[in-house]
């Protein structure tokens, strides 16, 4: 993906329930453990699944927290065995015909016509997004930052966490990175509540319609909803 050095706005783009419907964490999960592995790690795939659920729905872990345990699965893989896992999971989620949001999709070929330059914001790592952001033409990927000893994971990660009020962090630290300093002229697309900190921070924030709570905020404030 080649850099802009000049650009008239950034667009902020949410990933999961924004531009693709499938939730690519444990969507590459899956598939990770059964081409990884072999298919008998089925059984470890729905365990780790069920963990999941319970930090979430019974626990209530928040979801940084979550997050973290999610990359721990990954400590002592190889940063270019996942990078290549990811690649051939992307293709395979290209066969579902139904993987993108085509009403986001037009709005990342408008804001590519008007000179925008298109940023995917994701809790998701890049093993899971730089097949998807050379598919799309987005420019950059801000995501989670895995680390790295030796060329394997360490099953930990950087800050800031991309989630939450991470990502707002994340993209004022882009920003400052790119010696950019209008955010008041860039958009951002969320689906989720966590996605609010990001939405508040741009001049341009849109709604992709399915969480109620995320709606009302909308309508408080007078954004678009998709």
């Amino acid at each position: 993906m080649s850099e802009l050095y000049t650009v008239e706005h950034y667009a902020f783009f949410d990933v999961d329930g924004t531009i693709i419907y499938t939730k690519s964490m444990f969507s590459f999960l899956k598939y990770f453990y059964l081409n990884f592995f072999d298919t008998k790690m089925v059984v470890a795939y729905k365990v780790i699944k069920m963990k999941f659920f319970f930090y979430e729905k019974v626990f209530r872990l928040k979801r940084e927290k979550i997050n973290r345990l999610y990359y721990n699965i990954f400590s002592n893989i190889k940063e270019a065995d996942l990078n290549a896992i990811g690649e051939k999971w992307f293709l395979e989620c290209l066969s579902d015909p139904g993987l993108y949001n085509e009403w986001v999709m037009e709005r990342v070929k408008a804001h590519k016509n008007t000179g925008g330059s298109i940023v995917l914001v994701s809790g998701s790592m890049n093993s899971c997004l730089r097949s998807l952001a050379i598919k799309i033409g987005a420019d950059f990927i801000i995501c989670t930052k895995q680390k790295i000893i030796n060329g394997y994971y360490t099953g930990e990660i950087e800050d800031p966490q991309t989630i939450g009020e991470g990502k707002a962090e994340a993209i004022r630290l882009f920003c400052k990175e790119k010696n950019y300093n209008d955010l008041q002229n860039c958009h951002a697309y969320g689906d989720h509540l966590s996605d609010l900190p990001m939405l508040k921070i741009v001049g341009h924030p849109h709604i992709i319609k399915g969480d109620p709570r995320l709606e009302r905020k909308a309508k408080i404030n007078g954004w678009e909803i998709i």
